[in-house]
């Protein structure tokens, strides 16, 4: 006598994949292959751009600190104003560094002392899709050095989409105007050019 092989079950995830029409399973096999990489991450990118420009014309912006900001940098534009201790906006005192203070400078100067949002939105929706190319250059020097290493099992493009998933993110950028955007966008800028 032979041995029985006994059959595997399917797993839910197999089960699911099966179910799907086929034509929906060659796409997910294409965008899972390491070697597409560029294609879903170009792909990817131009969502964000429709995404992220649909979201500043749908969802309703939300004043938390734009206008403490433009009151702060005011000081310093229109007084001539560089000590910290006088520089203050209806939040408080400013207690930003001064890279906050150049930057949000040439805000409030390009977008008519502050007033005009929905241009200061379309920069950091520039500044957002400028974080997320840079993010995806770093994702592709780690995918390709782990895909390149025969000791690594290789890297789905399809974890990319994870970088996009976030209501928090898109809200910080284009709805809130906050700083933390462009600090982390100088952040990974640093990370692409000197590592």
């Amino acid at each position: 006598g032979g041995k029985r092989r006994e059959r595997r079950e399917e797993t839910l995830g197999e089960k699911v994949y099966n179910a799907l029409p086929r034509e929906v399973r060659g796409v997910y096999e294409y965008c899972n292959d390491p070697k597409n990489y560029l294609v879903v991450a170009a792909l990817l990118f131009l969502f964000e751009v429709v995404v992220s420009f649909g979201i500043i014309h749908v969802v309703k912006y939300t004043e938390i600190d734009w206008i403490a900001y433009m009151q702060e940098v005011s000081g310093v534009i229109n007084d001539g104003e560089y000590n910290y201790f006088n520089l203050k906006g209806d939040t408080g005192p400013l207690v930003y560094p001064a890279g906050f203070v150049w930057f949000y400078s040439l805000l409030y100067t390009i977008t008519d002392q502050g007033q005009n949002i929905l241009l200061a939105q379309y920069c950091f929706a520039v500044i957002y899709l400028v974080l997320i190319l840079f993010l995806l250059v770093i994702y592709y020097f780690i995918t390709s050095y782990n895909n390149n290493n025969p000791q690594s099992k290789p890297i789905s493009p399809l974890i990319i989409v994870l970088l996009v998933l976030s209501r928090r993110i898109h809200s910080i950028f284009m709805l809130r105007l906050f700083n933390d955007g462009v600090a982390i966008t100088i952040a990974n800028l640093a990370w692409v050019f000197f590592c």
